[in-house]
Order: C-alpha cells, then structure tokens, then sequence
C-alpha cells in the first residue's frame, strides 16, 4: 500500500516539475512577428541566380523603425542577423549568428527606462548552440543602476 501511495504521489507532482523546454528567444521572437502581421514593409534585398544574396533589410513602412538586418549567400542567412521588437515600447532586440542558415548564436538584449530621462536598465542573455541545435549554453548578465553594497553617508 506504502508503493502504491508513492507513486500515486510522484505522478502527482510530474506535471510541476516536468515541461519541454522551449528554443531561446522564440516566445518572444513569436510575439513579434504577430505583432508585425498586417503591416506593411519596406525592404532591401538583391538576388544572385535566383536566390537571396547580399545584404537584407526590414523597415516598417509606417513609422519607418528598421525591423530586421542580415546578409544572405546563395540564399541561406549567415552572418549576424539582428531583429529589432516593435511590440513594446522598450529597446529590445534580437542578434542571431548564423553560418549557412545553421543558428550558432543567439544574443538577446531587453533594455528599458523608467522615465524619459533615467538611464537605460537591460538584461542580456547569450545562448551558444552546439552543432546540432539541439543543445546550448546561456549567459546571462542583469544591468541596474541599484549598486549592492554601496555605502551611504550618515
């Protein structure tokens, strides 16, 4: 009977403990490009026997906001590619690393302001990915202008 309570306990608690983990960035990269649905673009692209290659760019036509810079070679994205989020009033973007279209690097910084005229907190987040995609490692790093630690006159 002990067994049964216990594994009926430990079922239990497997929905909190257990989730799939989702790609860095994608939450927020999907939130986007919903946001972007419906707009219209300007855009910057040339063509080399048919496929993307060169420089890329993104504008949005109505406020003119750059949304997304790269570069192409025979159609595939490599370089660094940076997308800019327009769904929030923040300065938030997104810096992807590809080599052939294979996402190396993801570097994503969140930037905002508490009034128009205080310095601009961030969080950063990189994410290295092993070959296969499948796997990364993060770094984070919080920027505040709270200082721990710091004396104060008395």
């Amino acid at each position: 009977m002990l067994r049964v309570s216990i594994i009926l306990c430990f079922l239990w608690a497997v929905p909190f403990g257990a989730f799939a983990q989702m790609p860095p960035g994608k939450f927020d990269l999907d939130l986007e490009l919903k946001h972007r649905e419906g707009r219209t673009y300007k855009e910057e692209k040339y063509y080399k026997n048919g496929k993307l290659d060169s420089v890329y760019r993104k504008w949005d036509a109505a406020t003119g906001q750059k949304l997304t810079e790269g570069y192409y070679i025979e159609g595939k994205r490599h370089g660094e590619w940076t997308e800019w989020l327009s769904n929030t009033q923040r300065h938030n973007y997104m810096r992807f690393t590809y080599a052939h279209d294979t996402l190396k690097k993801l570097y994503h910084y969140y930037g905002w302001a508490s009034s128009k005229n205080d310095s601009i907190k961030s969080h950063e987040y990189l994410y290295k990915f092993d070959p296969n995609g499948k796997k990364y490692i993060e770094h984070r790093i919080s920027w505040s202008r709270e200082y721990i630690g710091k004396k104060t006159k008395s």
